[in-house]
């Protein structure tokens, strides 16, 4: 657990990007098999242990301190396991026992019921120090929030191994905590997982930022320009074992959006954006955004609605489309569109602009109702690149016509109050 508890500290207190990546490449290379691909777990929000929730970490607190002594000093630290760990009273070094390791922890919890759990933590607590303590009650309870996505770590493998992050990102769906299959295809010892036929991600194409200058150079009937929508840009894959839906970065959000990834006969990978309402009735981000975040879905779902806009298509079937010009995928994702029985599945507008001033026109429009951001403009002779590539894709978005202000006070060491105005 110390070594564990050492990352989550250097992660917690390093604001830079770049030195995260560097501590997260340092653990991968120096921790032993399993306990690095449980750390990395811990960190992607791919454990999960049912018998441990907030209330036994609560109920670990009345066994050192008293209710009006606990209240006052989570008030003061403002994050649960943190006042926990400091609360506890360090154990004598003369008798300290053996320290459990990130294996054995995540082995008893994965299986430990709730009756149990809080005699077993208090046995582990009394045999670490309070860095230790609050790494092992954020492991139990999920919630690390050092400042780490699923992203960054996959980039830190990425880093590693010197691979490419799209290899990675790619077999990611397939894999297993503690990823002994990744690291015996990144160290040599084994191929790399099978991806064909699966339903796992492919990096995503983004648009570029347009200025002035480059807009007025561009001949507009080279161009496909569609509207960009406030939503969430999604990539849907349909293969043998399912649908999957991903993110733009590459996590796993089928389970906050179960109507959209029922079952389907075709097969294939669509890039489109899931807009909250219906096609006829499109509602704000906001709407949209309760359905990302919620961890139920029964009642979400029935009041904030969603469909998606699909408006590229990556493979039909076996056969991989990425490098076929925009325009003939256009036309293939129309074909394909019309073999797929799903009444929330929608194909982006084509706007039909020619001239510099009419598209202009179509960008002042975005200001109605607020749910248009602006218009999307992509080379008709464009293959479909990983990645931002300048001159292949660009956003023009609408100007704003107010000032977004983010008034910050803090409530708790780890809460704080956000107004916006």
């Amino acid at each position: 657990m110390r070594a564990f508890s050492d990352l989550l500290e250097v992660l917690l207190f390093s604001p830079r990007r770049t030195v995260k990546l560097a501590h997260l490449v340092n653990w991968i290379r120096s921790t032993d098999d399993p306990d690095r691909g449980w750390g990395l777990a811990a960190l992607t929000c791919d454990l999960s242990f049912s018998g441990v929730k907030s209330g036994v970490v609560r109920e670990l607190a009345e066994q050192v301190t008293d209710p009006d002594l606990f209240a006052l000093s989570y008030d003061f630290v403002g994050d649960l396991a943190e006042t926990v760990a400091l609360l506890w009273p360090d154990s004598d070094p003369v008798s300290d026992g053996k320290k459990p390791s990130l294996s054995e922890v995540v082995g008893v919890l994965t299986s430990i019921h709730r009756k149990d759990a809080v005699l077993q933590l208090s046995d582990w607590m009394n045999k670490l120090k309070v860095s230790e303590r609050w790494a092992l009650l954020k492991l139990a309870t999920g919630g690390m929030r050092v400042g780490v996505s699923a992203r960054l770590v996959r980039v830190s493998l990425a880093q590693a191994y010197d691979k490419n992050v799209s290899e990675i990102e790619q077999i990611w769906p397939l894999l297993e905590p503690p990823y002994a299959t990744l690291f015996d295809w990144l160290e040599g010892r084994a191929e790399k997982p099978d991806a064909a036929g699966r339903a796992v991600f492919h990096p995503v194409m983004l648009a570029a930022p347009i200025d002035e200058k480059t807009l007025c150079s561009l001949n507009l009937k080279d161009w496909q320009i569609e509207w960009k929508w406030d939503g969430a840009r999604i990539q849907l894959v349909s293969a043998e074992e399912g649908v999957r839906l991903f993110s733009r970065s590459g996590d796993d959000i089928s389970a906050a959006f179960p109507e959209l990834t029922r079952p389907m006969r075709w097969q294939g990978v669509l890039d489109g954006e899931i807009l909250a309402g219906r096609p006829d009735k499109i509602e704000s981000f906001n709407a949209l955004q309760q359905r990302l975040i919620g961890k139920g879905w029964t009642k979400l779902q029935l009041s904030s609605p969603v469909f998606v806009r699909f408006y590229d298509l990556l493979s039909a079937g076996v056969e991989d489309l990425r490098g076929q010009p925009l325009a003939k995928r256009r036309n293939r994702l129309e074909q394909e569109k019309a073999k797929i029985d799903h009444d929330l599945f929608d194909l982006s507008e084509l706007l039909q602009v020619t001239k510099q001033a009419e598209l202009a026109r179509h960008r002042d429009k975005c200001r109605q109702g607020g749910l248009i951001e602006g218009v999307m403009l992509k080379d008709k002779h464009s293959p479909y690149k990983a990645g931002r590539e300048k001159g292949l894709w660009y956003k023009w978005k609408r100007d704003p016509l107010y000032a977004d202000l983010v008034i910050v006070w803090p409530a708790r060491a780890w809460q704080t109050f956000i107004l916006l105005l």
